[in-house]
């Protein structure tokens, strides 16, 4: 049941990737990045399929929430029960990490994807083939800077999105496969500022480096304030969940604007 939830979860996932290179990107005309498009694509799938993950793991083991009889209601109908709930419920855990581990394998090769947006220039009609591993990813993911913004608000955004799901998971597997999620989330943002200063210099890319430092801090400090965490009061913990949810809503229309479609929708004006 893992491996074939995986193995869908990478399916579907790729499937988005492909038709999302059919999109613009951010660009237009020589500035179109389709990479970009799907790599963005990917991650708004793998973000929606999350939120979404456990309702389907649920629907496909086919366990049923137990009914509670309404006013007047024959009181029977509470009392059928799945002879095989045990069952069900293990199956259902190990397609949930079967779907998580699918989501890590995607996201993170498209995460560092597209932190490389802003690498380099898309190829003009007269400058020939490119001529080194470097420039085809160049070509593939560059956008002339364009963007390197939204890319690394989106890498915080996902972090904040399954850092919780991460941190507070029952599974090892899910928890871990998660947990690789929210590293290359991290990792990623500090890329995305390495190559901001090194085409534009620390004075014009001052902002996507002092995120980067952020980040990096609080992940390097993680074994000072990590521990504190599980003797939070539960006020504290719903306003966490809080946060995860508005970086779930916020991560969407980054990914919507990578991909391109803002820019197909001021088309069509």
């Amino acid at each position: 049941v893992r491996t074939t939830a995986a193995a869908l979860t990478i399916a579907a996932l790729l499937l988005v990737a492909a038709l999302g290179y059919l999109l613009p990107g951010l660009g237009t005309g020589l500035r179109t990045s389709h990479g970009t498009a799907a790599a963005a694509c990917t991650i708004i799938a793998g973000i929606i399929l999350l939120a979404t993950a456990p309702a389907a793991s649920i629907a496909t083991a086919g366990l049923k929430v137990p009914q509670l009889p309404t006013a007047g209601q024959d009181l029977a109908v509470s009392d059928s029960l799945q002879p095989d709930v045990d069952t069900r419920a293990q199956r259902a855990g190990r397609a949930y990490e079967g779907i998580c581990c699918g989501l890590a394998l995607c996201l993170i090769p498209a995460l560092f994807a597209l932190s490389l947006t802003g690498s380099g220039a898309a190829l003009s009609p007269t400058s020939g083939a490119p001529d080194s591993l470097a420039e085809y990813i160049a070509v593939l993911f560059g956008t002339q800077h364009t963007g390197l913004g939204f890319v690394q608000a989106l890498c915080v955004t996902v972090a904040g999105a399954v850092v919780m799901h991460a941190a507070r998971h029952g599974r090892a597997l899910a928890s871990w496969a998660l947990m690789l999620l929210a590293i290359a989330s991290c990792l990623a943002t500090g890329l995305c500022a390495t190559h901001a200063v090194a085409d534009s210099g620390l004075v014009a890319s001052w902002a996507p480096a002092l995120v980067s430092s952020l980040v990096l801090a609080a992940m390097i400090s993680a074994p000072l304030w990590a521990p504190k965490v599980a003797e939070l009061e539960p006020t504290t913990i719903a306003w966490f969940e809080r946060i995860d949810s508005l970086a779930i809503a916020a991560s969407l229309p980054l990914g919507l604007h990578l991909a391109g479609i803002f820019v197909l929708i001021r088309g069509l004006g």
